[in-house]
């Protein structure tokens, strides 16, 4: 006797989009680009996959902090598959960056430019947009109906770095790469950038905490004991 199985459409596309989440969404840090000079002496902490503070140095001696423009130059190109998005939107994302960290560091810094007179120590914080993937809000569309989890998480990743202004010496740089939070159903899965948005904040937030703490309280943070909490 034969058994004629017929097989349900929608479980061959939750299987197929479980797999996909399986297999693409495990985090895992983006590749050195070279916008930082030197990756070998940076160690990897609870915020940040790589991280490094020039041992005494004095945040608080700082009085400015002069915040270059993103530079997106070292993204790498997309596949026919990625998701794409053009260049009005890429420029919001740059501009939310630097708006973000300005308000974050703005909390202990008068926040200057070339055109501002100010007087005291000024840190120069150069960043690098590197990675970013939108949220296939389509497919999650689809994914929520189906087995009530979005598989399109996003990704962005950045490179960052403090240098005195005087010295030309970077005191601290970092690089991370993060996706969006995982969640049954969230409104933030069905926005394209959203995940990009949060991780930005975060990660403003992580390196003002950071910059506030005494040098002791930081070799705490380097070995992987320290927390930092959102400040």
């Amino acid at each position: 006797m034969r058994y004629n199985r017929r097989i349900n459409p929608l479980f061959v596309v939750a299987l197929a989009l479980g797999l996909c989440f399986l297999t693409s969404c495990a985090a895992k840090p983006h590749e050195e680009t070279g916008f930082l000079d030197n990756y070998s002496d940076m160690k990897q902490t609870q915020n940040f996959h790589r991280f490094y503070i020039e041992p005494g140095v004095d945040f608080k001696a700082y009085k400015n902090v002069i915040i270059r423009p993103v530079n997106t130059s070292y993204m790498p190109e997309f596949k026919w598959y990625d998701v794409k998005y053009d260049e009005k939107e890429l420029k919001e994302i740059t501009n939310y960056i630097e708006q973000e960290f300005a308000r974050a560091l703005g909390k202990s810094y008068l926040i200057v430019n070339g055109g501002h007179s100010y007087t005291g120590k000024t840190l120069t914080l150069e960043l690098a947009l590197v990675k970013l993937a939108p949220v296939d809000a389509a497919s999650n569309v689809v994914s929520s109906a189906v087995i009530m989890m979005p598989v399109s998480k996003g990704e962005v990743a950045v490179e960052g770095q403090l240098v005195d202004a005087d010295t030309d010496k970077t005191v601290l740089k970092f690089t991370d790469a993060r996706y969006g939070k995982d969640s049954i159903v969230n409104v933030k899965d069905f926005g394209k950038f959203m995940h990009a948005k949060d991780a930005v904040n975060e990660w403003a937030n992580e390196l003002y905490g950071v910059m506030q703490v005494g040098e002791a309280e930081r070799e705490g943070y380097l070995g992987g004991t320290l927390e930092l909490k959102p400040w």
